[in-house]
This record gives structure tokens, C-alpha cells and sequence, in this order.
């Protein structure tokens, strides 16, 4: 599941903003799915990959996301444009 989720991020659009919340959500909601983490981790790191600014905000900002999932998607805006987009190709 988890390579699943991660190689999302290698295909034209990336991961979408359902995918997004789907993971949120199996890692906080009140039945937290085993592996939640690392899946959440893993579309983050598609987000990053593709480049998706407006996700990545997103991400960084819920709250209902541990403070180093958030920071994940910080470290990916944090990265200059040009390495992100070096990164997708």
C-alpha cells in the first residue's frame, strides 16, 4: 500500500486532493488505519514530487496532521522551483 501511494506521485497530476483526504482521514479519524502514517507520508512525498504548491499548503497547515507530516510538506516549499521541477522529470 504504502509504495502504492508512493509512486502516485510519478504519474501526470499526481496525487489528488480526494487521495489527500482519504489518507488524512485514515490516519486521524476515529478508526485509524495500521500504516496510516507511513501512506500519508508516502502521498505527501507525490505531492511534493509534482509540485503542488496549493496541496502542499494544505498539508502544511492541517492541523489534523502530525507536526512532522506538516513539516514534510514544508520542507517541499521550502525547496527552490527549479529543484522541484528537476525532481518531476
Amino acid at each position: 500500500m504504502i509504495a502504492a501511494a508512493r509512486s502516485v506521485g510519478h504519474f501526470d497530476g499526481g496525487p489528488s486532493a480526494r487521495l489527500v483526504d482519504q489518507a488524512t482521514r485514515a490516519l486521524t479519524g476515529p478508526s485509524t488505519v495500521n500504516g496510516a502514517w507511513d501512506v500519508l507520508d508516502a502521498v505527501i512525498y507525490g505531492v511534493g514530487i509534482n509540485g503542488d504548491e496549493t496541496l502542499l499548503r494544505q498539508l502544511r497547515t492541517d492541523p489534523r496532521i502530525p507536526a512532522p507530516l506538516r513539516q514534510a510538506a514544508t520542507w517541499w516549499l521550502n525547496l527552490p522551483r527549479y529543484i522541484r521541477d528537476s525532481a518531476a522529470h
